[in-house]
């Protein structure tokens, strides 16, 4: 038995209660619904569409395929010939590369010249769609699914599962925009499951293969860190706490020195992970891209903080202000009380506190606190914070979709953005008591239409024609400043440490 899991731990050898048939049987058709919205959203436009030279992420994850199947692997990283670093040149971990050769392996047998070296660039057949945007649903069902199946068990059950597989703004993201971010946050869900039954091992293994596939699951590492560290220090002495350490710390090596193994064991390691490292951190593009819901982009109306700072020391200032944010949450997680709603919210206040402080955000950078919050609606003890999690989990989707409105805009995905919000306050309407419809919804929605209708309606002064792009992700970045200072102050409090009744 862990610091987290309860007696009706999936992992007990007692056969399946005839409520726990039931729920899986109600699973049902939430999943069917999930694959149905996938493939819907899958039938608009994507990034780049039609956009050249450089189209958008859809070519990059199509390039990636291109060059790792025609080029040798430690060549991947490296600019050459065959590898031009400036037109989509690989800059994610190996395990994103190793699932990119994967992919192109059987995209070759798909549509070859979607994936002929050169000549592919800018690719967009019918076919080519197709099997692109099946590999998404495909590594969704084979990776994301199972890691939201497994991490439920411990943080709400099937509510959490099925609030899981419908966050809309990873389907809008990754089915509509064209990205994985499932498998990285499938694999970061399968982490918190083993963590919250103290599998420190195979808790290592799946977080490092998170971080490995994605960089940005950095937002969670602190708390992965602290979350082991302080269930390795519960120990019953010295020894159990040493070996405890040493085993996830192994766990952790091994992962990377297998996934590194290809540019570790070239004529030039040093170098050559050197370059890779240097892809997966390219500091010099500055300190965030387009307009971002972060504070750093927000004050940047009145305090240029990047004209302050030298760019030397701009990664320092960010890095600091976002560990300074997260580690008081992080630190509630050594406390004995420490419960599945305290890792939730560790995992919220970290994730949150790295896309509003980080260096390098991308508006992509959301889904994680989103991800995080629909564990925490799951796992928040009885009492208050029970009752209001779930309304407060679907209202961040909506502000987080509406923090990438203009994202949603340049792709064309409108029609997609529509419906996710439109189902998210229908959602939210059926959550709520009948005294707090009228003063949720009406919060939400005034504003929203007002700033949607200057955005479409109103062109903004030639002086400042971003005027309406930063009032929607300034909006947006308060909103999630009071949420990462409301979740910080009751965990501070211990409000999430008693554990759910119900798990």
């Amino acid at each position: 038995m862990s610091a987290f899991a309860t007696a009706s731990s999936p992992a007990s050898s007692r056969s399946a209660s005839p409520r726990e048939v039931g729920e899986r049987g109600r699973l049902a058709p939430t999943l069917a619904a999930g694959v149905a919205l996938r493939c819907v959203v899958a039938l608009g436009p994507h990034s780049g569409q039609g956009t050249p030279p450089m189209y958008g992420d859809y070519e990059a994850q199509r390039h990636w395929m291109e060059l790792t199947t025609a080029l040798p692997v430690r060549s991947w990283y490296e600019p050459g010939p065959d590898n031009d670093l400036q037109y989509w040149g690989l800059d994610y971990p190996p395990l994103t590369a190793f699932h990119s050769w994967l992919l192109g392996i059987v995209g070759h047998g798909v549509d070859p010249p979607c994936f002929a070296l050169h000549s592919s660039r800018g690719h967009e057949s019918l076919r080519c769609k197709a099997f692109l945007r099946a590999s998404v649903l495909v590594s969704d069902l084979l990776i994301y699914l199972p890691g939201a199946l497994w991490s439920s068990n411990f943080f709400g059950g099937r509510r959490t599962a099925q609030q899981l597989w419908m966050l809309l703004p990873l389907v809008i993201i990754d089915h509509g925009h064209f990205q994985y971010n499932g498998v990285c946050l499938g694999f970061c869900l399968a982490a918190s499951g083993c963590v919250a039954r103290s599998w420190h091992v195979l808790g290592s293994v799946f977080f490092t293969s998170a971080l490995l596939y994605k960089q940005i699951a950095l937002y969670y590492a602190p708390v992965f860190f602290f979350a082991i560290l302080g269930q390795c220090l519960r120990g019953r002495n010295l020894s159990a706490v040493a070996w405890g350490v040493a085993r996830a710390g192994a766990a952790v090596l091994g992962t990377v020195l297998l996934l590194l193994g290809p540019w570790l064991l070239g004529e030039r390691p040093a170098a050559e992970v050197g370059q890779v490292l240097h892809r997966m951190f390219p500091f010099a593009r500055g300190l965030y891209e387009d307009k971002v819901a972060n504070v750093w982009c927000s004050i940047s109306v009145v305090l240029k903080v990047q004209r302050l700072v030298s760019p030397e020391r701009l990664p320092l200032l960010c890095g600091s202000t976002t560990l300074l944010a997260l580690l008081p949450s992080a630190f509630c997680l050594f406390r004995r009380t420490a419960g599945p709603g305290t890792f939730a919210a560790a995992l919220f206040t970290s994730s949150m506190s790295f896309f509003l402080f980080a260096f390098q955000v991308h508006e992509k950078g959301v889904l994680f606190p989103c991800l995080a919050f629909c564990l925490l609606a799951g796992a928040a003890p009885s009492g208050v914070t029970r009752k209001m999690a779930p309304a407060l989990a679907l209202q961040f989707q909506l502000v987080s979709l509406f923090s990438m409105y203009p994202l949603m805009v340049k792709d064309d995905l409108c029609l997609a953005y529509l419906f996710s919000v439109s189902a998210l306050l229908v959602a939210l309407v059926l959550q709520l008591g009948h005294h707090s419809k009228v003063f949720w919804v009406g919060s939400l929605l005034f504003p929203g239409l007002v700033a949607h209708a200057l955005h479409a309606l109103v062109p903004p002064p030639a002086r400042y024609p971003d005027l309406w792009t930063l009032l929607i992700t300034s909006a947006s970045c308060g909103y999630f400043l009071l949420s990462l200072l409301g979740v910080t102050y009751l965990q501070l409090l211990g409000a999430f440490d008693e554990k759910p009744k119900d798990l």
